[in-house]
C-alpha cells in the first residue's frame, strides 16, 4: 500500500496455492485493503496470535494443518475473528465451517467485486 492511502479494512489470505494467494493480494491491496498472504495453517496462526484482522480468507483444503483445524485454533484464540472459508467445493464443507464458528463459505475463485463487498460486510458485522 502506498504512502498516505488509508487501510480500507486488513485481511489475512491463507491458501497453500500461489496463484490464489496473487489473485486475492491483486483485487483487494490496489483498492485500499492491507492484505497479507500467507501459505498454511500454521504461517496463518502466527499472524492471529499477533493480531486481528477485518477478515481472514482461508482455503478450507490446506495441505499440512487443515483449514477445519486452523480455522477451530483461530476460534479457540479470538472467537470474534471473522473467518471465511473458500473452497471449489465449499458446499462440502459449510456446515462443518460453520458448526465451528466460521463466518460464512464462498466458492473460489470469486470474482474482486464480490470479495471486496465480503470483506466490507465483515468489518460491519458484531
Amino acid at each position: 500500500m502506498g504512502k498516505g492511502k488509508t487501510a480500507q479494512g486488513s485481511v489475512l489470505v491463507v491458501d497453500d496455492e500461489e496463484g490464489f494467494r496473487l489473485a486475492f493480494l491483486d483485487n483487494l491491496e490496489p483498492f485500499g485493503y492491507e492484505t497479507i498472504t500467507v501459505a498454511s495453517g500454521e504461517e496463518a496462526l502466527n499472524h492471529i496470535r499477533k493480531r486481528s484482522f477485518s477478515l481472514v480468507l482461508l482455503d478450507g483444503y490446506l495441505n499440512g494443518l487443515s483449514g477445519m483445524k486452523t480455522l477451530a485454533r483461530i476460534k479457540d484464540m479470538h472467537p470474534d475473528q471473522p473467518v471465511l472459508i473458500m473452497s471449489m467445493m465449499s458446499s462440502y464443507l459449510e456446515e462443518e465451517a460453520l458448526s465451528l464458528g466460521a463466518w460464512g463459505c464462498v466458492e473460489k475463485p470469486t470474482d474482486g467485486e464480490m470479495l471486496r463487498r465480503l470483506v466490507d460486510q465483515a468489518k460491519r458485522s458484531p
